[in-house]
């Protein structure tokens, strides 16, 4: 990644979903519904140019933000949630929350 391209993690809930975007360290939470993802869209804004967007697959609360973000054009990477915790508790951080693993989503692409 170079220092002028913005990449996403996204840590997806049934109801929420947290986003971290970098290199800024910037988060948010919206709801994982319709007009949370339209807000999550326009919290991205035109941040150009979004290298990718990472999130988890979480047995189908994924699926209305992967749908919406696709239309979208981003590029979009699906990864497996078990991975991102180990790698953040190899890297010292034995602490759970939704936004870490947000972060930790773009950390271990």
């Amino acid at each position: 990644m170079n220092e002028y391209n913005i990449n996403i993690g996204i840590d997806v809930a049934k109801n929420h979903l947290d986003v971290c975007i970098l290199p800024s360290g910037k988060t948010k939470r919206f709801k994982n519904n319709e007009l949370g993802i339209i807000s999550l869209i326009e919290f991205i804004g035109n941040k150009e140019p979004i290298e990718r967007i990472i999130l988890e697959p979480t047995g189908g609360y994924e699926e209305l933000v992967l749908e919406m973000l696709s239309e979208k054009n981003y590029k979009i990477s699906l990864v497996n949630a078990a991975q991102i915790r180990a790698f953040a508790k190899a890297n010292g951080i034995l602490a759970k929350t939704d936004k870490i693993d947000a972060f930790f989503y773009f950390t271990f692409f």
